[in-house]
């Protein structure tokens, strides 16, 4: 199982950076194509041909490209069971336990009810919804550069679109500094809630960083003692037809995943979770700093398709102090008239 966190990362990795004008023309930009944009197609293709198979397609396309509440229940149903797997396992080993203090259960309980604040709190801000009654205001909020942004009607909204602003489909508003629509929260992220957005983010890769070093202190300590004596050769393990089998961490695995089953499951999806969430919140607080959103990233991307790769503009970053405090404080630079 020691390479699934690796996987998960140069996935990761192939996703969010295997497009950017640096990889242009490379082998990396090809693996990327070929696992994100041409074999989805043809997987979707593939299914929507098998009878019992196409049901699940449908739900897959009413989770993603639906606004709908089905994505935040799936997050409650995630944290209820870790909380509950924690409560059960985890807990009252660490309770237990001669390394660790019983403190950690209560800062982790403590932390998911932080957690699910932050997340309804994100789920129900407003990220800049532009009507025409706020309209003005922000079109004075930022100029247009004159490349990634233009002035320009907002066909579904009948008004001329601010700059940064996008119109998102799900939401079916503009909004003012658009980032991207969030099925976790069911909601985007604009100019008005993306710190919220920030601190939860990075808040549940914290909270699955230290539920997965507690699920793996646990496990440490309860299996500690055998793994030195399997090390040394006291103590070994028995196949089904009674033959002695060598040591490999491979076994010792197993016997781990079949003695501690929950606390065992809770550590691998934690690590893999923290490792998923945490990506996500770095690539966001980079975004942050340098003043620019996904949707810039995206725009830029279609008007460089055919050009020669260069790097992207950033007409907004003004140094990264005052990009923070345009993020945390909602500082903007007036517009010159």
């Amino acid at each position: 199982m020691w390479f699934v966190p690796i996987v998960i990362g140069v996935l990761l990795y192939l996703y969010s950076c295997g497009n950017r004008w640096c990889h242009k023309g490379s082998w990396i930009e090809a693996m990327r194509t070929a696992i994100f944009e041409y074999l989805p197609p043809a997987l979707r293709s593939w299914c929507m041909r098998v009878p019992f198979v196409r049901p699940f397609v449908w739900c897959w396309d009413y989770f993603l490209y639906e606004r709908n509440h089905a994505v935040q229940a799936l997050y409650l149903v995630i944290l209820a069971t870790c909380v509950f797997a924690f409560h059960t396992d985890v807990a009252p080993a660490l309770n237990n336990s001669r390394i660790a203090s019983p403190v950690l259960s209560i800062v982790f309980y403590l932390s998911c009810l932080v957690g699910l604040v932050l997340f309804i709190s994100v789920s129900t801000s407003n990220p800049g919804f532009i009507t025409q009654e706020n309209l003005s205001d922000y079109l004075h909020m930022f100029e247009y550069d004159g490349v990634l942004f233009v002035p320009s009607m907002c066909r579904t909204c009948s008004f001329q679109k601010p700059a940064r602003s996008k119109h998102c489909r799900l939401c079916d508003r503009c909004v003012a500094r658009s980032d991207h629509h969030c099925v976790w929260i069911n909601n985007c992220v604009g100019v008005h809630n993306i710190l919220l957005f920030l601190l939860f983010v990075s808040f549940h890769a914290a909270l699955l960083t230290g539920a997965a070093a507690c699920a793996g202190l646990v496990l440490f300590e309860v299996s500690s003692a055998k793994f030195s004596a399997l090390r040394s050769g006291s103590w070994h393990f028995i196949d089904a037809g009674g033959n002695r089998l060598p040591f490999s961490y491979l076994t010792f695995s197993q016997y781990l995943v079949h003695s501690f089953p929950v606390t065992a499951v809770l550590c691998v999806f934690c690590v893999v979770g923290a490792l998923a969430v945490g990506a996500f919140a770095v690539y966001h607080c980079v975004l942050a700093a340098r003043n620019t959103t996904s949707n810039e990233i995206e725009k830029w991307e279609l008007i460089s398709e055919d050009e020669t790769p260069s790097v992207m503009p950033r007409p907004y970053d003004r140094g990264l102090k005052l990009n923070l405090r345009e993020v945390f404080f909602q500082e903007f630079k007036k517009k010159s008239t």
